[in-house]
C-alpha cells in the first residue's frame, strides 16, 4: 500500500514538475521581461539601453511594454542590435510602435532583416525620427559629441551561412564589408540630437566622448583589428532560449563562437550579448527571460 502511495506521489511530482515546465516555458517566460543594470567605469556618463531581437510577430501589445519601459529607464539613447521582424507585413507596426521612443534610436540590421526582405531605407527613416540612425556600416555621433557609434552591417557572415542575397530580390548588395573605425573622423556621419544637425567632423567630438559598437552577431569581435571601444553590444542568440541550470544553452545559432549572453571582456573591448526580446521557431524562453539592459558607461 505504501509503495504504491509513494508511486503516486512520484507520478504526481514529474508530471506535475513537467506541466510546471511547460506553462513556465510557452506562457510565462517568453514575455516575462527581465531589467538588467550594468555600470562600467568610476564615473559613468552615458546611459544606454540595448535591446534586440525583437521578432516583432504582431503582440502589439507586448512591443509597446517594451517601448514603455524603455522610456521609463530614461536612458540617453538606445541601442539596437538587430532582428526586428522575420515577415515584413508587421514592419509597419514594429516601426511604429518603436517611433515612440522618448531618445535617439541607433541600430542595425539582423540576419532577418535581409532574410525578410525588410526595407533598410524606411527602418532608417524610423530611426532617423528618433534623433538616431540606421548604421549599416556608419558611424555616427550622439550626444553633442560625447557618444560615438559605429555600426556593422554583418554581410560577410550573412553571405558564408545564410546567402542572404536570396532574400533581397531587385537590390544589388554590397558584400564588402566597410570598416567601422571611429578612430578616424572621416567615417563618421550626421546625425540629429535635440534636435540640432551635427556636422559629422572632429571637432564636434568631445575629448573624452565614449565609443560604441553594435554588431548582429558576437562573432564579429574576432573581426575588430586595432580599433578599441568602450562597449560592443550584439545579440543573435537569444541566450539559447532554452537553457538548463548547470549546463547553459543546449543549442544556439551560427555567428555566435561561444558568446551567449552576458558580459565578456575582448580585446577589443567590454561585449554586452542580449538574450534578446522576442522568440525565433518555438515560442518559449526556459531559464532565459527576456531583457531589456540598461548600461551606464
Amino acid at each position: 500500500m505504501k509503495t504504491g502511495i509513494r508511486k503516486l506521489w512520484l507520478r504526481v511530482l514529474i508530471y506535475g514538475g513537467l506541466v510546471c515546465c511547460m506553462v513556465d516555458a510557452f506562457l510565462i517566460e517568453p514575455h516575462w521581461i527581465n531589467i538588467t543594470r550594468l555600470s562600467f567605469g568610476d564615473h559613468p556618463s552615458v546611459r544606454v539601453v540595448h535591446i534586440s531581437d525583437l521578432h516583432h510577430k504582431g503582440n502589439r501589445s507586448y512591443l509597446m511594454r517594451i517601448v514603455a519601459t524603455i522610456n521609463q529607464l530614461a536612458p540617453d539613447v538606445v541601442c539596437f542590435t538587430g532582428d526586428l521582424v522575420e515577415d515584413v507585413q508587421y514592419l509597419d507596426e514594429a516601426l511604429d510602435a518603436l517611433g515612440h521612443i522618448n531618445v535617439p534610436l541607433y541600430g542595425v540590421p539582423g540576419n532577418h532583416e535581409y532574410w525578410s526582405g525588410a526595407s533598410f531605407d524606411r527602418i532608417g527613416d524610423c530611426f532617423r525620427k528618433t534623433g538616431g540612425e540606421w548604421l549599416v556600416d556608419r558611424s555616427a555621433i550622439s550626444l553633442k559629441g560625447r557618444l560615438l557609434l559605429a555600426g556593422r552591417s554583418g554581410k560577410d557572415i550573412n553571405i558564408r551561412h545564410a546567402a542572404s542575397e536570396l532574400a533581397m530580390p531587385g537590390q544589388r548588395i554590397e558584400w564588402d564589408l566597410v570598416p567601422a573605425a571611429i578612430s578616424a573622423p572621416s567615417v563618421f556621419h550626421s546625425t540629429i540630437d535635440n534636435s540640432i544637425a551635427e556636422k559629422g567632423n572632429s571637432s564636434t567630438i568631445a575629448p573624452r566622448a565614449k565609443r560604441i559598437l553594435l554588431a548582429h552577431y558576437p562573432l564579429e569581435v574576432k573581426n575588430i583589428k586595432n580599433e578599441k571601444y568602450d562597449l560592443i553590444l550584439s545579440g543573435h542568440a537569444h541566450g539559447g532560449q532554452v537553457r538548463l541550470p548547470f549546463i547553459g544553452s543546449l543549442i544556439v545559432p551560427f555567428g555566435v563562437d561561444g558568446y551567449q549572453m552576458g558580459v565578456y571582456a575582448t580585446p577589443a573591448g567590454r561585449l554586452h550579448v542580449s538574450s534578446g526580446l522576442g522568440t525565433f521557431f518555438l515560442p518559449l524562453r526556459f531559464f532565459c527571460r527576456p531583457e531589456i539592459t540598461l548600461i551606464e558607461i
